[in-house]
């Protein structure tokens, strides 16, 4: 060990910081996004298999056939803005965690900082 000043701070996150990094990186850079766009399809195939049972149905009774035409029309902008939604939230999602990642070594400074305190005042 090297005299001068030491950095408790960087000695106790570097391990942890290094020990989860990749996995952390991996879970939501690559993970996380496909599970998003998956439960996206799986919303958009639950809206697109309603609108066939509205269809069948106003097929079947001959009633709200010519608001079918409105259906169809919704059905793309609920799409459009269901995928939207779903890129706004991984957006969201990784600058939140970029933050969170950043904020780890000053939590850890705030956390040793009354033991720094008190092994301070043990030296004076």
């Amino acid at each position: 060990m090297k005299p001068g000043p030491i950095d408790f701070n960087t000695q106790l996150s570097d391990p942890l910081i290094r020990m989860i990094a990749a996995d952390w990186e991996r879970t939501f850079t690559r993970f996380l996004p496909p599970v998003l766009h998956s439960y996206l399809q799986n919303c958009v195939t639950a809206i697109e298999k309603f609108h066939l049972q509205i269809q069948d149905q106003a097929n079947q009774t001959g009633k709200g056939l010519a608001q079918l035409g409105i259906l169809e029309r919704q059905l793309g902008m609920y799409e459009q803005q269901a995928r939207i939604a779903a890129e706004d939230a991984i957006n969201q999602i990784n600058t939140i965690q970029r933050d969170t990642n950043r904020a780890f070594a000053p939590v850890v400074m705030d956390a040793m900082l009354p033991s720094y305190t008190v092994s301070q005042l043990q030296c004076t």
